[in-house]
């Protein structure tokens, strides 16, 4: 993990200030959904949350379960590489 050497303090909602520059320097924009992830260490990670890579994964996982000679796998193995490639 990168060091950026800013302190924030969280305020009495329990909200905390993400500065400017790290914000355009992850492309975040506001409105943008985040998820929060709680690692074992007791640290946590924000990342943006990408429902695109979430259907990706989920695909990837049904083509590994299907009979390479069944009805939709080309279909599936065709759609996934589009989507990687992103058409």
């Amino acid at each position: 993990m990168k060091a950026t050497g800013i302190v924030r303090r969280i305020d009495d909602l329990g909200r905390v200030v993400i500065p400017k520059t790290v914000l355009k320097a992850l492309k975040l924009k506001e409105g943008d959904p985040m998820e929060i992830f709680l690692e074992e260490d007791g640290g946590m990670v924000l990342r943006k949350y990408n429902t695109s890579v979430d259907v990706l994964d989920s695909m990837k996982e049904a083509l590994a379960l299907m009979d390479v000679d069944g009805p939709y796998y080309d279909d599936l193995s065709k759609l996934i590489w589009r989507m990687e490639a992103g058409e």
